[in-house]
């Protein structure tokens, strides 16, 4: 409110927080009964208290101009639907998937990446997450596939964990709960017997694969081995293919 013009200028100074607080208009001049907006913009990459100080100077006066910022910084708030993820007993290397949601129930968009720690590496890997990572707007529902082939037999105890971009790692942690086994097949009957056949005649005879679990099995027919093939061929209707949990699943054998 002075007589003059008046200039002005910001006091930069090496504190932490001058990178993330900025103003748009650092220096300039006024006009006799001019009035300046300036616009700050404040973005942090740590949570927790702020506060600062920045100072102007006027050309020509012996005090500065002084503002104080401060405020709490607190990372978004999110929440997963489910508390623990459990597959309960599932198929050695069968394919299983649980659902679960992660709600953003803050007021601003943030970034996340999803991973599971003890999981091995490259081929070894055995989970799937999907996606992966992404970017969750204000009050939105992410629907997430987390996919499961267990590799060994054994009970499982591991945690999928949520990290924000430019906020913190570990923010949230899911535990993972499994028990792979190798689900119980017997065959009945246990031994074919096709007595007294004729010289290159075909005789087929059936048997059941009876899953006897309550979990989906596998089967593989292997090769007659070699050492034998000189007395015939054996064929089967089917060489490879699942059974359903408590089923029998019928081959011909030719």
């Amino acid at each position: 409110k002075g007589e003059i013009p008046a200039k002005f200028s910001l006091i930069k100074t090496p504190s932490s927080s001058s990178s993330v607080v900025t103003f748009d208009v650092e220096e300039s001049e006024l006009a006799v009964g001019q009035r300046l907006g300036i616009v700050m913009t404040f973005q942090s990459c740590r949570i927790g208290e702020f506060q600062e100080q920045f100072k102007w100077r006027l050309h020509g006066a012996a005090e500065f101009l002084v503002l104080l910022v401060r405020g709490h910084i607190r990372a978004p708030r999110f929440e997963f639907d489910r508390k623990v993820i459990d597959f309960k007993k599932v198929s050695f290397r069968f394919e299983e998937s649980q659902e679960i949601k992660l709600t953003n129930t803050s007021t601003v968009p943030f970034a996340y990446e999803l991973r599971i720690p003890q999981d091995g590496q490259g081929d070894l890997r055995e989970f799937e997450i999907e996606p992966k990572s992404n970017t969750i707007l204000p009050n939105s529902v992410q629907t997430i596939l987390v996919k499961f082939i267990p590799q060994r037999r054994k009970v499982y105890s591991l945690a999928m964990v949520l990290d924000i971009k430019d906020i913190g790692k570990d923010m949230k942690s899911i535990p993972i709960i499994a028990e792979s086994k190798v689900p119980k097949v017997r065959i009945q009957p246990e031994e074919l017997n096709f007595g007294k056949i004729f010289l290159r005649f075909q005789q087929t005879k059936e048997i059941e694969l009876i899953n006897e679990s309550k979990l989906f099995a596998r089967f593989i027919v292997h090769p007659i081995n070699p050492k034998f093939s000189s007395f015939g061929k054996v064929i089967t209707s089917l060489d490879k293919g699942q059974i359903l949990p408590e089923s029998k699943m019928k081959l011909n054998v030719t």
